[in-house]
């Protein structure tokens, strides 16, 4: 069976808007890549914020079908191997429902797709974004060699540093981007955990500054149980306020030397696109919905394992 990579998200937006967003080159260039070129037969993007498409030549993608307001799939060579994206546009009332499902083809070449998991839902935040009016993106670039061990990101938030901190410290706000299951013990040695298993991701807070600074250890997973202990690593988010602003910055450091962490990189920029929508949208924001299974739910945030039933299934 094809491997296949399901995300959707419900847009506060007519489907006429959200279709031109989609198609119309001058909105894509905005908030989905460096640079875009669409007619009937092509879905060319290429440049610096879109994966494995450096230049015009990487970035064709010849299109397969079209449904007129309603489906379009496109192809795309990842990681040098085929794959497919089809974009599905949905009505709901005043809202829309915009299905991303991207497939590749059996065995590990076609899995390569999973590691574009969260590049589509930073993307698609920046679309929500778009579509709500807000130009201030977040996007990932990937022509940039990183000139640091550490990963390091940095962030403006229409919030004030409460609001931002609130979402790093209580368990059900964490459960909202990161967490299955949180449990937050907010004092300096106390229990960090995001559900994701014993020892897995968060442990123990290492500094405590409310409003202003979050420490926690995160061990390096075992290659197994019999491993030695893994080597700790530490997150560490620090908030700033400045006229009911938040510059909030990540820094998650004390990796294995030499280590390759390319791949944990965007995943971090997306959590962070996450935490400013939460603080700046409020109770209604919602994460995409990604289709997960059984044993992989625990590391998901809880509000995409309890909305599995939503998930859109097209009539074949």
């Amino acid at each position: 069976m094809d491997n296949l990579l399901h995300i959707q998200v419900e847009l506060d937006a007519a489907r006429e808007a959200v279709l031109e967003a989609l198609v119309d080159p001058s909105q894509l260039t905005m908030w989905f890549a460096e640079h875009a070129d669409v007619e009937l037969d092509h879905y060319d993007f290429w440049g610096r914020f879109t994966p494995d498409t450096p230049d015009r030549e990487q970035g064709r993608h010849p299109i397969i079908s079209l449904v007129p307001y309603r489906t379009l799939s496109y192809g795309w060579k990842v990681r040098g191997a085929d794959s497919t994206v089809e974009m599905l546009v949905e009505p709901r009332d005043s809202r829309t429902l915009l299905v991303i499902r991207h497939s590749g083809g059996p065995g590990d070449e076609g899995a390569a797709i999973y590691g574009l998991e969260d590049w589509w839902f930073l993307t698609l935040e920046n679309l929500r974004r778009h579509l709500a009016g807000k130009r201030d993106y977040l996007r990932y670039d990937f022509s940039v060699a990183p000139d640091t061990a550490d990963i390091r990101h940095h962030i403006e938030i229409d919030a004030f540093p409460e609001k931002v901190f609130e979402t790093l410290i209580e368990p059900k706000e964490i459960e909202r981007w990161i967490a299955s299951k949180a449990t937050v013990e907010p004092h300096v040695g106390g229990r960090y955990d995001l559900g994701w298993g014993e020892g897995i991701g968060a442990v123990k807070i290492l500094e405590l500054e409310p409003g202003r600074k979050l420490a926690y250890s995160w061990p390096e997973p075992r290659e197994s149980a019999d491993a030695p202990p893994a080597n700790e690593t530490i997150v560490t988010w620090e908030l700033e306020g400045s006229g009911g602003k938040t510059r909030l910055s990540l820094v998650h450091s004390g990796f294995t030397p030499g280590e390759n962490i390319d791949h944990l990189r965007p995943g971090w920029l997306n959590f962070l696109s996450w935490v400013k929508s939460i603080a700046e949208f409020g109770p209604e924001w919602q994460t995409p919905v990604k289709l997960i299974t059984q044993d992989t739910a625990a590391y998901y945030p809880a509000t995409i394992g309890a909305r599995q039933t939503e998930v859109y299934v097209p009539v074949a």
